[in-house]
């Protein structure tokens, strides 16, 4: 019984995935445009620069390089700034100092075994 429900919940997905893929052939290009809502990247981009500081120092500059993009498409549209622009913005500032971090200790590491050797 289960997966007959299951079935057809499914089969009613992909109808309603159809009607809406040919709503928006039929409005045209604007229409389908207009009816997308822009993709905010803010968490994800907040909890690579969290992983950064904790875990893995290289995913800062993907954080850094996501996040400005991000912050560059927000300040260009006229939307309000909303939540998902400060984690963009807290999560580009994790990314920019330990990206920084990275640099350095690598650095440190280089003259260390200049010095050694």
């Amino acid at each position: 019984m289960i997966l007959k429900d299951m079935f057809w919940g499914f089969v009613l997905l992909l109808i309603c995935g159809a009607i809406r893929m040919i709503y928006c052939a039929v409005q045209g290009k604007e229409k389908a445009s207009a009816y997308r809502k822009p993709r905010r990247r803010g968490v994800f981009i907040l909890i690579l620069g969290l992983f950064s500081l904790c875990f893995c120092w290289p995913l800062g500059f993907l954080a850094w390089a996501m996040g400005a993009s991000d912050l560059r498409k927000m300040d260009a549209s006229s939307s309000p700034h909303d939540n998902n622009y400060n984690c963009t913005k807290w999560g580009v500032a994790l990314g920019l100092g330990c990206s920084c971090l990275s640099v350095s200790v690598v650095l440190i590491c280089i003259l260390i075994f200049a010095i050694v050797q």
